[in-house]
């Protein structure tokens, strides 16, 4: 029998945090939102729908680009 582990998300659901990485030109870091969604995968959490305050807008970030504020 295989065992399968699933990966903890490091962020939750409306969890507010920060980016560190900057992945996209239009987001610089220091930019702050929320989590608004998870990679569809159980098994490979490490993607996440980040809505952008200051953009209004929902893009996809990896875990690694992305620091919590402790806010929610």
């Amino acid at each position: 029998m295989t065992t399968t582990q699933f990966t903890k998300p490091k962020f939750n659901f409306d969890e507010i945090v920060e980016v560190i990485v900057q992945q996209y030109n239009d987001v610089p870091v220091g930019s702050r939102g929320y989590i608004v969604g998870l990679d569809e995968d159980p098994q490979i959490i490490n993607g996440y729908g980040f809505f952008l305050f200051d953009l209004d807008e929902v893009w996809e970030f990896d875990e690694s680009d992305l620091e919590s504020t402790h806010e929610w």
